[in-house]
């Protein structure tokens, strides 16, 4: 795993729809040059003999345009007639054979429709029909999109592959695939999408795959075209791969998902992809080069494996703070955050943050803005009549990350002594002014906390810069009025976590004993946005979280 719980809105599914909704998933939409209308979708679906309907996914963008437009699609379906059926939902008018449905463009100018359909009983296995899809928009501007509707499909599933613990740093760690074919039709053609991360690099390159990397340098996605078919009842083995175990695997893992049509590459918008050198990728038999993908798809949901590797490794996670007084001490600027020291990268498979922040305020000291992503502890209550906020961090944090936010507060009396507590414990473990649960990947945590005094005074001297990798990414939430809260739940948290703006970061001293200052960065922070977005959504599908 790569964490203690996380992502898979994956490539784990074996279809390119899966593909482009897991693009979908991670609220990053790919969109098209700017004021034209496109459509997106699968190249072709299989439709169950038994007449189960399929949906067919679609995804019309127009970029630029205004939001909420209408749009109308049509298609006819005389050329359906005797391999399939269209049944209409209440937005869709449907005249002889001629369809016609509604819908809008949404505030993102782009409607996603869902168009169902099932295989006429008795129709012939192979048997398939062009689907053509005419769509226009309040503005004038169409398109068109055609599919193909088959009867029958391969039905491919993937072997689970074994774990790989204990694995050394610097090593290597390898797989093949197992592949079978249950369905009713042979494929021409078999895509393999591989996902790994900067944890778990690829040793070497193909020939015959396209290799991406997300522009944070986190995500790596490979999608591979083998030019050899699988027939129903066959089993194939896909060539072992290897993949280096770097400075930065802890609890990783890489992601396999096996189709006969192509993946549709431009969704994957924080990816650019080059043709990749070297040996082709082969099923253990000779390819068939220029076959191409046939109007065989697959009738399968999750048609992948995952290879989890748990290297020997951890990460030093650091707490931050720091207190800057102003008006004699009476209001000021409370900074907190973290930073990751690595070596390791971490990431939560659930997408929730790996590590919430506690800020613990002291009698006579308030929060007057709160940063988003922060919430007031309202269910929690304490003799000393102290205060706790708990900050949501981000779900994929690599070596040298840091997130800050920035609270407003007042101090009822400066000169008092009003000491104050920034730690973080487990993302999912419940506030507590005396938690204990810690990070189990963290050896250091002496420190992981800070005490901060509330008065006149700035806070100490800045601490040491991390020893690690630079820092990669930092946060500092924009303030709010502060207002209690109910805490939030993981789901709302990792929300909140991915709308979190960039900020200027200020001096802060790291806690612990151990702990050193750190220099004011000043300057914009850079998000780490789109890539561990991704990256984290791959992992909440990849499995059960750990």
């Amino acid at each position: 795993m790569l964490s203690v719980r996380t992502r898979r809105a994956t490539a784990a599914g074996a279809t390119a729809l899966t593909a482009l909704l897991t693009a979908g998933l991670t609220a990053l939409p790919a969109h098209a040059a700017a004021g034209k209308l496109t459509i997106s979708g699968d190249a072709a679906n299989a439709l169950a003999a038994d007449g189960t309907p399929k949906q067919v996914q679609l995804r019309i963008d127009e970029p630029g345009a205004a939001s909420n437009e209408g749009l109308t699609y049509t298609f006819d379906t005389s050329a359906l007639t005797g391999i399939a059926t269209f049944r209409p939902s209440a937005s869709c008018n449907v005249k002889g054979t001629v369809v016609s449905c509604t819908d809008s463009m949404g505030p993102y100018a782009e409607a996603q429709p869902q168009l169902n359909f099932a295989a006429v009983a008795g129709a012939k296995p192979g048997a398939s029909a062009k689907l053509h899809l005419t769509a226009t928009t309040d503005d004038g501007a169409t398109t068109t999109f055609d599919t193909a509707l088959t009867v029958g499909g391969t039905k491919l599933s993937v072997q689970q592959i074994p774990a790989q613990n204990g694995v050394k740093i610097g090593s290597t760690v390898g797989t093949g695939l197992e592949i079978t074919n249950n369905g009713t039709l042979a494929s021409t053609q078999t895509n393999i999408e591989i996902f790994s991360s900067v944890a778990l690099p690829f040793h070497q390159q193909y020939g015959n795959c396209k290799y991406g990397k997300d522009a944070n340098g986190i995500a790596s996605t490979a999608v591979c075209t083998i030019d050899t078919g699988i027939a129903p009842g066959e089993t194939v083995h896909l060539d072992p791969m290897q993949f280096d175990v770097s400075s930065q695997a802890l609890e990783d893992f890489v992601e396999f998902a096996v189709s006969p049509q192509p993946y549709d590459l431009t969704r994957f918008s924080t990816e650019t992809f080059t043709q990749g050198s070297g040996p082709h990728l082969t099923l253990g038999k000779p390819e068939t080069p220029g076959q191409g993908p046939s109007t065989v798809a697959d009738l399968g949901t999750n048609s992948g494996a995952e290879l989890d590797v748990t290297a020997v490794n951890h990460a030093d996670y650091v707490a931050l703070g720091s207190w800057q007084p102003q008006a004699g001490g009476k209001q000021g600027t409370l900074q907190v955050g973290l930073r990751n020291d690595g070596p390791a990268l971490y990431s939560d498979r659930a997408g929730s943050s790996i590590a919430d922040l506690q800020v613990i305020l002291p009698a006579g000291v308030k929060a007057t803005t709160v940063p988003s992503g922060c919430l007031l502890q309202t269910h929690l209550t304490d003799a000393a009549n102290r205060t706790m906020y708990r900050c949501d961090t981000k779900d994929t944090q690599p070596a040298g990350f840091k997130i800050t936010f920035n609270f407003g507060i007042q101090v009822d009396d400066p000169s008092a002594v009003r000491n104050g507590l920034v730690d973080f414990v487990n993302g999912e473990a419940p506030s507590d002014f005396d938690a204990t649960d810690k990070l189990d990947f963290d050896p250091n945590p002496a420190n992981n906390s800070v005490q901060l005094a509330f008065g006149t005074q700035a806070a100490a001297t800045p601490s040491a810069a991390p020893t690690g990798a630079a820092p990669v990414a930092a946060t500092s939430a924009a303030p709010t009025t502060a207002a209690p809260v109910a805490p939030a739940t993981p789901a709302a948290r990792a929300t909140e976590a991915a709308a979190k703006p960039a900020g200027q970061e200020l001096a802060f001293t790291g806690g612990g004993s151990d702990a050193g200052a750190i220099a004011a960065a000043g300057g914009a922070a850079v998000l780490l946005g789109a890539g561990a977005l991704v990256y984290a959504a791959r992992r909440r599908k990849a499995g059960a979280q750990h």
